[in-house]
């Protein structure tokens, strides 16, 4: 069975959506197939939310999500485990003043950075670089 390389959904803002898949074909290059319709239900959600400053001060790496402790990921933690389907068309990262972009589920340890003018500066072309293509592969509502 082929691996999946790539999903995309044709033409993008109508109501409903055709999924196609891009298999290998080749070493260098990929043909498409159409695999069948979308409806708005399918399409996921996608959510950044900003690190804070109080954190879980674990030596042991923590998944992101849970080791930053600010109301935002409380409230986030509640909803995905109050909804566990809808969460699976929720894709989350965070804007880690130390990391960048990065996604919920990466394991980092505990640090004392905070987000100031100069630092998202620096992380600019890191976010962008990292945002793109999430949002090339995926039609987000």
């Amino acid at each position: 069975m082929p691996h999946l390389a790539y999903l995309d959904a044709e033409p993008k803002g109508s109501q409903t959506q055709r999924a196609v898949v891009w298999l290998p074909f080749g070493s260098r290059s990929f043909r498409k197939k159409e695999i069948g319709m979308l409806t708005p239900i399918a399409q996921r959600r996608f959510l950044i939310l900003a690190c804070t400053a109080t954190k879980r001060p674990e030596v042991r790496l923590l998944p992101a999500i849970d080791r930053y402790r600010g109301p935002s990921f409380r409230v986030l933690r509640r909803w995905l485990s109050d909804h566990p389907e809808a969460a699976t068309r929720l894709d989350v990262s965070i804007l880690s003043a130390e990391f960048g972009l990065i996604p919920a589920i990466q394991p980092i340890p505990d640090y004392d950075r905070r987000m100031t003018t100069a630092r998202a500066v620096e992380l600019r072309a890191q976010v962008r670089a990292t945002l793109e293509p999430l949002l090339a592969l995926r039609s987000y509502t």
